[in-house]
């Protein structure tokens, strides 16, 4: 689902947006922006091509608005939208949000490119109808993430309601997920179960939350999850959710020691060796109203390394 450009010069280029058939007309020049004030931006067009080069961002200290946006970002590690620290707050409704690019520099850490991130404390509320899309490998559509290895922050939230649709095509990609402080040897977009330790030197204190209120949540790509909370202080609320994993290895819900809650939803895997959930390590579930089929495996799957000397507890109640 890579972004292609036609253009000549400073003409315009038409791009048709997949399933979406959504008509942009976006110029061949980088056009971020980094939101400085309150002011609400409507019918914005931002587009980056470079890697690790975010296409919206918020100055320090603004609670930014942006509503009818149409944000593209093609370069390995660049978020489509990013707010990055506890004094950054940013609204968006109604809005198509795309990045084809992969991560960056995985061996040394790396960053994504994931569609909308809200990290470090930041805080973003999506209302309306919004469009979500990741085509690159290890890149979610939602990211709320927080680490307390250098300090604590606020906890970071990433919230939508109405009718946010999630569609990510890569490989070991996450429809929606939540990181905070995973382990240091790992990172937020190591599998589920891997047989790194996932100790921290540190006390975990800050959370990454993500809630999502209606809408949908689809991954294509094989060892793709649909929500995957990642690290003792994650969790993900869905509520009215309609959630599908496509691809082989590909679980709906991933867990390792975080906490997920799904109500009033349902979920649908279609691969083989792709559970309803996998628990590694130990983490907490819970189910309320929920149809959930996978078509060729098992419902829930608990496991745990022998890596790590700390409890492996988990919890499930549907």
């Amino acid at each position: 689902m890579g972004l292609i450009a036609l253009a000549v010069g400073n003409a315009y280029a038409t791009q048709l947006l997949d399933d979406y058939s959504i008509i942009s007309y976006m110029t061949d020049e980088e056009s971020p922006i980094e939101i400085k004030d309150n002011n609400p931006i409507s019918n914005g067009e931002y587009l980056t091509t470079e890697d690790e080069s975010h296409a919206v961002k918020v100055d320090d200290g603004v609670t930014g608005y942006i509503n009818n946006a149409s944000v593209m970002t093609s370069g390995d590690g660049s978020y489509g939208i990013s707010v990055d620290s506890q004094n950054k707050v940013l609204y968006i409704s109604d809005s198509d949000i795309k990045t084809s690019g992969s991560v960056s520099d995985k061996e040394n850490g790396g960053i994504t490119a994931s569609a909308v991130v809200s990290e470090f404390g930041g805080t973003i509320f999506m209302n309306g109808d919004n469009s979500v899309e990741s085509g690159g490998a290890y890149s979610a559509g939602l990211l709320s993430q927080v680490n307390d290895s250098e300090k604590m922050v606020n906890n970071t939230r990433l919230e939508t309601t109405d009718k946010t649709n999630i569609v990510t095509s890569g490989e070991n990609a996450v429809g929606v997920l939540a990181c905070s402080s995973p382990g240091e040897s790992r990172t937020c977009v190591d599998a589920v179960d891997d047989e790194v330790s996932d100790s921290n030197s540190y006390e975990v204190i800050s959370r990454a939350d993500l809630k999502m209120n209606g809408g949908s949540i689809t991954t294509n790509g094989i060892n793709s999850y649909g929500a995957y909370a990642n690290g003792k202080k994650a969790y993900i609320n869905l509520d009215y959710v309609a959630l599908e994993t496509v691809a082989d290895g590909s679980y709906a819900v991933a867990i390792r020691q975080g906490n997920i809650d799904i109500k009033n939803s349902s979920i649908t895997t279609t691969g083989t060796k792709a559970p309803i959930a996998k628990i590694y390590n130990g983490g907490e579930l819970f189910f309320s109203n929920v149809t959930a089929v996978s078509k060729q495996d098992k419902g829930i799957s608990i496991d745990a390394s022998n890596i790590d000397s700390q409890a492996k507890n988990s919890t499930i109640k549907c």
